[in-house]
């Protein structure tokens, strides 16, 4: 019967609400502090609560900083406050429970409020410094274990320096610790927000970029290999494919421009540039440049029109102005030429406004007239007209078409001309072939080896380098 009085009594107590007249103390962070009354109409209870909430939150406001407990009078009632947030009111209720005057509480208040906080600081502060120093040991060792994997990623895919990358790594790792120890966290954060997401954006941006070049890349070579496969017999030539190649280059170089433009806009926006007012204020800026880089956008558009207009392609030999050659490499804005010496000759476009292709023409005549020597002119012919029928006869050195020996004499000496058509590329070589074979037919017959006439500048037919078989 005691128990369930008791258990009636606890139940009608908690249904009629709090209790007035008693003090509560305030415990915060396992130390007791202070002791409340009931005052203004609020119970002990619920006055020691709030208290507790405002000392967290007055803590919690400035985690790298101790709070400072000050005391002043509002309307002649003493108040304390932390870093500015109001803690509590010394009640003349709560003076009346302590024997005390309202003043002497409240500097009471303030040291053991102090204390509490400057305690409970502490605490957090050397929690804080544990788990940084915990989280930044995880740095390291994730910086560490990424480093050769990055080094190596970079180096293959970007063909970039490993230490570029890494650096930025580190300095990430850097801006880390120090954004998480409690002393450094202001540079922490500075480096970066100033230092570290540029770059690291800068990075993102830069490897997005590189892969779709890469996709655009292999797109456009299948696209123009399966252009190449539309084409069947006698259309596919080396001078197709060249053409193929070169507008492949200055596609791949338009594609490749635009995507670096791209990018650049994609990095300025994601760094808060107001893009819009830099293309404003670089207007003037591009005025300067496009009078500055006429030379340019001259090279550049005559690049164009030599690839729409088909004016040449690589493996050409082209003549302009004074300059004649093969054509090795062509770009949008300048075109490299081998000239017969040996040297590299590099002509802007927009310098070729004549342009003589040596290649475009289906064949040439191939012209060389011989001195007859010795006294069996007829032998002789007979053996230049065998070494001719032979070089016509033998389709590797591609012979189109010949006329018939021509035979003329002069102060008592024959001459005879050979005039072959063939192939511009074969020309050379096919003058060199007949001298060989005319050389070698009049030796076996033992016969005098005629001599070229009025080409001075041409090898002698009589000397040793011109047969593999000759010292």
């Amino acid at each position: 019967m005691l128990f369930a009085f008791c258990l009636w009594g606890t139940a009608q107590a908690q249904m009629q609400g709090p209790v007035f007249g008693q003090s509560t103390p305030v415990v915060f962070n396992g130390h007791p502090l202070l002791a409340l009354a009931d005052a203004g109409g609020l119970p002990s209870t619920e006055r020691a609560e709030t208290l507790i909430r405002r000392l967290q939150e007055a803590l919690n406001r400035t985690p790298g900083q101790r709070p400072d407990v000050t005391t002043e009078a509002i309307n002649g009632i003493p108040a304390l406050s932390a870093n500015g947030m109001f803690l509590i009111t010394v009640c003349p209720e709560d003076a009346t429970a302590s024997h005390l005057n309202q003043a002497e509480l409240a500097g009471r208040w303030q040291d053991a409020l102090q204390y509490g906080l400057t305690n409970a600081w502490q605490t957090e502060a050397d929690k804080s410094l544990h788990r940084a120093l915990v989280a930044a040991g995880w740095a390291l060792l994730v910086g560490l274990c990424l480093t050769p994997f990055v080094k190596i990623a970079v180096e293959r895919y970007l063909r970039l320096p490993g230490w570029s990358v890494n650096g930025i790594l580190w300095l990430a790792v850097l801006a880390y610790v120090l954004w998480r120890l409690p002393y450094t966290t202001r540079w922490g954060t500075e480096l970066g927000t100033d230092v570290v997401r540029p770059l690291v954006l800068l990075v993102f941006v830069g490897v997005a970029t590189v892969l779709i070049l890469y996709v655009c890349s292999r797109m456009v070579g299948r696209y123009f290999e399966a252009v190449d496969r539309m084409r069947t017999g006698a259309q596919v030539d080396w001078h197709w494919r060249h053409r193929l190649e070169m507008i492949r280059g200055a596609v791949m170089a338009i594609v490749r421009a635009v995507l670096v433009a791209g990018a650049f806009l994609i990095y300025l926006t994601l760094l808060h540039v107001n893009v819009a007012a830099l293309a404003t204020g670089a207007g003037l800026v591009g005025v300067v440049i496009g009078v500055a880089s006429q030379d340019l956008i001259k090279d550049i558009t005559a690049g164009v029109n030599i690839i729409l207009e088909d004016q040449f392609g690589v493996g050409d030999m082209v003549a302009s102005g004074d300059q004649q050659g093969h054509v090795e490499a062509f770009t949008l804005r300048a075109t490299a030429m081998r000239d017969a010496e040996g040297h590299l000759i590099i002509v802007p476009n927009g310098s070729m406004r004549i342009v003589k292709n040596l290649s475009a023409v289906p064949w040439r005549w191939l012209e060389m007239t011989f001195q007859l020597a010795g006294d069996d002119l007829k032998a002789s012919l007979h053996h230049l007209e065998t070494a001719v029928r032979d070089l016509e006869t033998d389709g590797t050195h591609r012979v189109l078409a010949r006329e018939g020996l021509q035979v003329t004499e002069k102060d008592g000496a024959v001459a005879v001309r050979v005039r072959l058509q063939c192939r511009p590329e074969v020309q050379q070589n096919l003058r060199t072939e007949l001298l060989l074979r005319v050389r070698d037919a009049f030796e076996g017959a033992n016969l005098a080896i005629p001599t070229l006439d009025g080409v001075p500048s041409q090898p002698d037919l009589t000397a040793p380098h011109l047969h593999p078989s000759k010292p």
